[in-house]
């Protein structure tokens, strides 16, 4: 460690620095060590440049995926296969599709996507039995996004949204209007909010309010 306790503009050049291997100074260069000189431009061995090229192809597979969309699977998968990357009798399986069968029960409404059969829902996705009781709605509000998900009381299934949007922005009435869609008055789930929103389903002033805690006295 170099000790710059005291150290100024006028002494400055009195420190003395360990010579490491790590952080060696440059060197001019003199007799003892000459300037290089330039011969030829150093080449790729044959064995280096298919590596290359291998990396080149797995970076274009995954170009295919990601900009391509869906319809470069079949493509991905004869490269694959053409490359012997896995071997013979590897199965491969899609899942980008599988949200499919649950579309169905979305709708989209005034830039919300919401689903208004929520049972229907979660007997598509496994659940047996459905009980309003069991299931409580969080509700998440900002400046970006309005999103409804539904959480099991007991923790034994999955959160489910039923609710989202991007557009809407944190006001009384997208609030109100999401709970009538989404039929909160057929179901009666216990709802989980911040105290802001609280504010928004009791029906208070927004913006800036004087009393922002739902549990103040108002006008006192």
């Amino acid at each position: 460690m170099v000790n710059v306790m005291g150290c100024k503009k006028s002494n400055r050049h009195l420190l003395n620095y360990p010579n490491l291997e790590s952080a060696i100074r440059p060197i001019p260069h003199c007799s003892d060590l000459p300037v290089p000189i330039f011969t030829e431009f150093l080449g790729l061995h044959d064995d280096e440049d298919g590596a290359n090229s291998e990396e080149v192809n797995d970076h274009d597979c995954k170009y295919d995926v990601d900009f391509q969309g869906p319809s470069s699977e079949p493509s991905l998968f004869n490269k694959i296969e053409r490359k012997q990357s896995t071997p013979q009798g590897t199965n491969v399986t899609l899942y980008r599709y599988r949200e499919q069968e649950f579309q169905q029960y979305f709708c989209k409404k005034n830039g919300l996507v919401f689903c208004p059969n929520v049972e229907g829902l979660l007997l598509a996705m496994g659940v047996p039995n459905y009980n309003p009781s069991d299931w409580r709605l969080f509700i998440e509000s900002s400046k970006r996004s309005l999103k409804c998900v539904l959480l099991h009381n007991g923790n034994i299934f999955g959160s489910i949204p039923i609710g989202y949007s991007v557009k809407l922005k944190e006001e009384y009435n997208n609030v109100k209007e999401i709970l009538e869609i989404i039929k909160y008055s057929a179901h009666d789930w216990v709802i989980c909010v911040d105290l802001k929103m609280v504010n928004f389903l009791l029906g208070q002033q927004s913006g800036f309010t004087k009393y922002l805690c739902f549990l103040c006295l108002l006008g006192q």
